[in-house]
Order: structure tokens, then C-alpha cells, then sequence
């Protein structure tokens, strides 16, 4: 019998072999994976902390540079007195930005080197640096502004880190307000750092501004505005007079800057007094005339003081507060009845305008006519019912006399002539000056100080900067210590609030024969008598005791005045002081 093998597969013996280590390689990927995931979860934990660490130093560490910011910023209101000194002293340079020294260094108070004694040096990392620095400023605020303010004790000291700051100062502008004071810009770079095991560091920069008022005969008190074209402060008769066709009218200069010879408009040349008004001679007033005894009748016609709008009017040119007119009537309130003569005034008659009888004049009037005009007085408004008072000095003004002919230059034997110069404010006397020989003359911003000033022979005033205010002492006791003759011209096209004549004494002050190419400017003289004759024509403003237009003067009130604060203050403070500052520009980095 034949035995028949089945075919079966030989199993190999080494295949379960071949399996072994499997499971080791999986627990090892797996363990890789989840390591891989563990360490990136504690990198990003420790990212977070750092984050965390570092955003918390640089918050403190800029929170100290604000500090340093803030405390620099009091420091300066707080040591006005010695920085005031030398900022209205004059002994700056304030015309560009930064403010310099005389040297053309900037104005820096910073930490001391310890190099130079008295001379500041840049903060170490700081990256907006000052490029020339010089402490020119008063040495004992310097030193008390580094002790005060970049001490190595730290001014946290219970905070983690122990934040602290170094501060730089530096004065970027000094703007002149001659009597209300300096705006000064400050820009203040502070950095503040917090130690660690990574130190922080962040910079800020500011820029404040605030205003320091000059002590000794300053105030933040202006005159009233300029609310009249002239304005006297006597309560006589005349107070005003205008007569030989003299006139006023007015303009706007907002809407005229530049032009030599504004448009000018029927109608707002107003003037008023605490007195009287006297109009004759073709005499005409473009505008009202405000006085006290506005609404004054004619005892004698039966009427007194009355009430506006009850007061009678008797005829057209014959309203109550004014006597004479045109045109015969014996009934008229100001004529006496029996020879038709213009009542003059008198204590016993002391009417707000009194005008002779020729043709030609008038007030109130809507055209060149002066059949147009009015003539009806007005009350004087509110703010407006005592006199103007004597201005005050500035800070620094000459407390002795300088009666010389020429103190400012050898370029000068008595007279300024020299083709063009310029003429920078001071803090001293020019002396008794004269301007002429159709020269130019030059003023920029401040506070300039004359004797006496006379400008003539076709002399030319410019401005190159504003507002500049010129006070005339006349220690030599002139008798016309403000003299404008000979074709003269002051700030042609000009804002006439950007040039002030202030002049407390009692002698004469002269506008005349400078015709159309005028001055443009404003005139406080509250206790003397201003004079416009032979054409004396000005675009502006004028406050006097007494004012007198006469031979073809011209007075052109700029109405634009009656919204701008006058550069005249009264009063006076005791020390420096400073307005509280505000920010104007921030910004910070950290590095």
C-alpha cells in the first residue's frame, strides 16, 4: 500500500522572532511625544512667565520714567523764582527752538558730568540726546535739580526691582507776552529702569507748556479792550476835539493784514469820553459818540436828563446830549434862544457833544454827508464808566533815568541813521532817540524802553516779530516825549495790537504830518493830551486824557481790536509765578 504525504506549509520558526521589540519602539515614540508636548508646555509656561516678568519691568520701569516726568514737572513750578531769573532776564537767546545762550549752547538741565564741572552731559542710553549742553542756568537750581531728582537711592524702594529714573530738561521756547508773561515749552526726557535678572529700561518724552509771570510790576490783568477808537479820560469840557476836517472811520485788520493802505468804512470810527466832545470846523465822526451825558436836555426849555427812547428830539440835528447843529431854531435844546448861538459847554451846561453851527459836521453818520448824520449821543456802555489807568512796568524796566542823546551804539551822534537797523528789546534805556534819514528800523518781540522817541524824515518801523510794546519814561521831562513827523512809517499794513506806545507822564503826545503812510499801531497815554494835526493819520486805537484832531488829522479805529486783549496790564505780583503746566506732546520707548 502506498502512503500518499500531505503538502503542508513549513511554519518558519523565526517569524514570532522577528516581532520582538515592537512594544519597546512604541513606548518610546510615545514617550518622545509626550515629552515633546511636555517641554513645549513648559516653554510656553516660561515664555508666559518671562512675558509676564518682562511686561511687568517695563510697565514699572515706565511708570518710573512718567514719575521722573511728573517730578521734574513740579520741580520746575516749585524753583520758578531762579529760573524765571534767568529766562526774563533777557541773557537768552529766545528768537529760535531751542533756547540758547549767548554762546549757542542749549539750555539743559541734566545730570552733572563728572568731567566738567558745570556742564551737563547727555543721560547714558538715552538715544534723543541734546547736542550742545550747557547748565547756564542759575548753578544752585542745577544742583538741587540733580540731588532732587537723579539720586542713586531709589524712590521705590518697597518695589520689586527697586524702579528709578534719571531726568534731562531741556527749555525748548520762551515766547514773550510783554506784560502777561512767558509761555515756555519744555521738553523732558526721562528714563526709567528696574534691575533684575534682565534689566528694563524705557524712555519717555514729554513736552509741557506753561506760563511764568515776571514778578515786580507785571499782572496777569489787562487793560479793558480797545473798544473806541479814542478815548479820553477827562471828565471836561473838550475832552475830545476834533476840528479842520479831521475825522474818523474805521477798518478791520483780521481781514487787511498787509495792506499799506486798508478799505476803509463809514461807520464804526466810534469815540467816547468821560467829558465832553467838540465838534466844529467840518469836523465828522464816522461812527457814535458815547459820553456820560448822553440824554442831557435844556433846563430852560423844560427838559432835563430823560431816558432813552423817551428823550424828545426838538428837530433832526438837535437830539438831547448835544448842542449846536446845522440849521437856525430857537426852540432847539443847545441854542440860546435869543441870539441863536451854540450853548457852550459849561459845569452848569455840560452836554455830551457840543458842535458849531457850520456845515460839514457831524457824528453818527451813514455817508460822507452830513446830512446823513445822526447826532444822537449814547451811553456809555458797561466796563466803560471810569478812566483808563496808568499801565504798569514790567519786570526788569530801567529804575534810573538815561537822558543821553545815544546810549545803544557808536553808530549814532544823537540820531539813528544808518540805513537799516536792527533795534532788539532791552531792559535798559535807549535814551532820547531819534529815528530819520529815510532809514529802516527794525524791532522784534519784547519790551523796549526810550526816554523820549521821535520818528521823522521818512523813517520806516518793522516788525519782525510780535507783539513788541515800547514805553516812553521822559525822565528829561520833554514836552513831546512820543514825536511822529516828516512822512514817517510805523508797522505799515500791520496788526496795531502788535505795536503799543505806553507813555504814564502828562506831556504832549504828537501825531502829525505822516499823512497816508501812517502809523499802524495803539497809543496809552491815560494822563497826557494826544495831538493828531497836519495830516497825522494812524490805524488803530488811542487812549488819552485828552484828545485833539485838528488840520486834516485822520484816526482809523481797527474794529478787530475790540475782540483782542490789549498788551497793557495794571498792578502787580510779588514774585515769580507760574501757571500750572499742561502736556502737549508724549511719547516713550523701551530698549
Amino acid at each position: 500500500m502506498k502512503i500518499q504525504r500531505c503538502a503542508y506549509p513549513i511554519r518558519n520558526r523565526n517569524a514570532r522572532r522577528d516581532e520582538s521589540g515592537v512594544a519597546l519602539i512604541i513606548a518610546l515614540l510615545t514617550l518622545l511625544i509626550v515629552s515633546t508636548l511636555a517641554a513645549g508646555l513648559m516653554y510656553t509656561t516660561q515664555s508666559e512667565i518671562w512675558t509676564t516678568a518682562n511686561y511687568r519691568a517695563v510697565t514699572a520701569a515706565r511708570y518710573a520714567a512718567e514719575a521722573g516726568v511728573q517730578r521734574a514737572t513740579y520741580w520746575i513750578s516749585q524753583n520758578n523764582a531762579a529760573l524765571a531769573a534767568d529766562i526774563v532776564s533777557g541773557s537768552l537767546v529766545v528768537t529760535g527752538v531751542p533756547v540758547t545762550t549767548s554762546g549757542g549752547n542749549t539750555v539743559v538741565l541734566a545730570p552733572p558730568s563728572t568731567a566738567t564741572t558745570g556742564i551737563a552731559a547727555p543721560i547714558a542710553g538715552i538715544t534723543d540726546t541734546f547736542s550742545l549742553i550747557d547748565n547756564s542756568l542759575d548753578t544752585t537750581a542745577t544742583t538741587s535739580f540733580n540731588k532732587t531728582l537723579n539720586s542713586t537711592t531709589s524712590p521705590f524702594p518697597t518695589v520689586a526691582g527697586t524702579p528709578n529714573y534719571t531726568v534731562a530738561v531741556q527749555l525748548l521756547s520762551a515766547t514773550n507776552d510783554p506784560q502777561a508773561g512767558w509761555i515756555t515749552s519744555w521738553k523732558i526726557i526721562s528714563q526709567g529702569t528696574v534691575s533684575g535678572v534682565r534689566q528694563s529700561k524705557v524712555q519717555v518724552v514729554a513736552t509741557v507748556e506753561n506760563k511764568i509771570i515776571p514778578s515786580s510790576g507785571t499782572s496777569s490783568v489787562s487793560v479793558p479792550a480797545f473798544k473806541f477808537g479814542a478815548w479820553a479820560n477827562s471828565a471836561s469840557c473838550d475832552a475830545i476835539e476834533i476840528t479842520g476836517g479831521s475825522n474818523t472811520e474805521s477798518y478791520n485788520s483780521s481781514t487787511q493784514l498787509g495792506v499799506a493802505s486798508p478799505s476803509l468804512t463809514t461807520g464804526g470810527g466810534d469815540i467816547a469820553t468821560l467829558g465832553n466832545v467838540y465838534l466844529h470846523n467840518t469836523a465828522m465822526v464816522d461812527g457814535n459818540i458815547f459820553a456820560p451825558n448822553y440824554n442831557l436836555g435844556n433846563p430852560s426849555a423844560g427838559y432835563s436828563n430823560c431816558a432813552p427812547p423817551n428823550c424828545p428830539f426838538v428837530s433832526t440835528y438837535y437830539p438831547y446830549g448835544v448842542t449846536g447843529g446845522s440849521g437856525p431854531d430857537s426852540s432847539s435844546n443847545g441854542w440860546n434862544a435869543n441870539n441863536k448861538t451854540v450853548q457852550a459847554c459849561s459845569t452848569s451846561w455840560p452836554y455830551a457833544v457840543q458842535m458849531d453851527n457850520s456845515g460839514g459836521t457831524g457824528f453818527g453818520c451813514t455817508s460822507s454827508s452830513s446830512s446823513s448824520c445822526v447826532n444822537k449821543a449814547s451811553m456809555l456802555p458797561t466796563g466803560y464808566t471810569t478812566p483808563y489807568p496808568t499801565a504798569s512796568l514790567p519786570s526788569g524796566a530801567p529804575t534810573t533815568n538815561n537822558t543821553s542823546t545815544c546810549s545803544y551804539s557808536t553808530e549814532c551822534a544823537g540820531n539813528y541813521g544808518t540805513g537799516a537797523l536792527t533795534m532788539p528789546p532791552s531792559n535798559s534805556s535807549y535814551g532820547q532817540v531819534t529815528l530819520g534819514s529815510n532809514d529802516d528800523y527794525y524791532f522784534s518781540a519784547g519790551n523796549y524802553y526810550f526816554d523820549t522817541l521821535t520818528v521823522t524824515a521818512s523813517a520806516r518801523i518793522h516788525l519782525t516779530s510780535n507783539p513788541v510794546v515800547v514805553y516812553i519814561l521822559n525822565g528829561a521831562g520833554v514836552s513831546e516825549p512820543i514825536n511822529f513827523t516828516g512822512g514817517s512809517q510805523t508797522n505799515q499794513g500791520g496788526d496795531p495790537n502788535n505795536l503799543t506806545f505806553v507813555y504814564n507822564g502828562t506831556q504832549e503826545v504828537h501825531f502829525g504830518s505822516i499823512s497816508s503812510n501812517a502809523v499802524f499801531a495803539t497809543v496809552y497815554a491815560p494822563n497826557s493830551k494826544v495831538v493828531f494835526d497836519g495830516n497825522g493819520n494812524i490805524f488803530g486805537a488811542v487812549i488819552g486824557n485828552t484828545v485833539s484832531m485838528t488840520g486834516g488829522g485822520h484816526l482809523n479805529y481797527d474794529s478787530h481790536l475790540a475782540l483782542s486783549s490789549p498788551h497793557v496790564y495794571t498792578g502787580t505780583t510779588s514774585t515769580n509765578s507760574a501757571s500750572t503746566f499742561h502736556l502737549t506732546e508724549f511719547s516713550w520707548s523701551a530698549f
